[in-house]
């Protein structure tokens, strides 16, 4: 019978990694350990080939791109990854992270995963996406529109002159994509979709702003501000789904719309940086809502 007699074995741990596959850890001494692997064998292997942690790289996409290496006990689930994570990039309250494991098939990593439950190997790669909750901001909205469903819905009080409101995330490098459900549309040329300077004025017909580039659903025609309003794609009307698009290459801003999931490809280039999503309604109860997309 072999000695247990392990000083670094730390108290309670019995999953072992090794060279050859994680196992159940049945006895150790300083040189020999006998290991119950999970594919079906037991074998006795020398003591310093066995851990009971592994080292897992965490890459993050984004302006600042960054790599921070875990040394991650392979029992332990991950619901401390995350939250090591948003304490080391400052990530806000608001932002959602997503880990995938992008080795053979791509996998999202859960809180409640351990590396041993994934079978991981040293060095195992994650990418961290980062996704800001996008809602409809309160403090960047004309008087007459009012905020429910967390954020998320727009309703129109009045229709004395089109208002805006503008969302919480400030759009200013890579590719951001979000959906808006026309909830209710009163008549024609009543609600615009797209994107807008932070510094337009909350009252007013979007298209003579200067500073908006949209889509109105009325039509399905596009605008921007050193043009009138152009032929584009289709009506959208109530229950359609508008989806908007906006990739940047340096400071140049792209944008697309989409009906229902049909793209009608590039409205615009030239989209500056530091834009808002935003909407503009005009006739009372008109109502829209975004959708949150994972």
């Amino acid at each position: 019978m072999m000695r247990k007699h392990d000083r670094d074995h730390p108290p309670g741990e019995s999953k072992v990694y090794t060279p050859w596959g994680y196992g159940d850890l049945l006895e150790k001494n300083y040189s020999k350990a006998i290991v119950k692997f999970t594919w079906g064998g037991t074998g006795y292997i020398e003591s310093s080939s066995i851990s009971y942690s592994i080292p897992i790289q965490v890459k993050l996409f984004s302006k600042d791109r960054k790599i921070l290496t875990f040394d991650w006990n392979i029992s332990h689930d991950f619901f401390l990854l995350f939250t090591q994570l948003k304490k080391q990039l400052s990530i806000s309250a608001g932002t959602y992270i997503k880990l995938i494991h992008p080795m053979g098939s791509i996998r999202e990593i859960l809180g409640s995963d351990t590396p041993y439950s994934l079978k991981l190997k040293r060095n195992a790669k994650f990418v961290a996406l980062l996704r800001q909750n996008i809602f409809w901001n309160e403090n960047k909205k004309a008087s007459n529109i009012e905020i429910s469903n967390n954020g998320l819905t727009a309703l129109k009080k009045t229709e004395d002159e089109f208002e805006t409101a503008l969302a919480n995330i400030t759009l200013t490098s890579g590719s951001y994509y979000w959906e808006i459900k026309v909830d209710l549309l009163v008549d024609d040329d009543d609600i615009f979709i797209g994107v807008a300077d932070g510094n337009i004025p909350l009252s007013g017909h979007p298209p003579d702003l200067g500073m908006f580039w949209g889509f109105r659903c009325s039509g399905g025609k596009k605008f921007r501000p050193d043009s009138g309003i152009e032929d584009y794609g289709e009506t959208a009307g109530n229950g359609d789904v508008v989806g908007v698009r906006l990739e940047y290459i340096g400071d140049n801003g792209s944008i697309s719309f989409l009906r229902n999931g049909k793209d009608y490809g590039v409205a615009y280039t030239n989209v500056p940086t530091n834009v808002f999503p935003a909407v503009s309604m005009f006739y009372q109860r008109t109502q829209v809502t975004l959708i949150c997309k994972n």
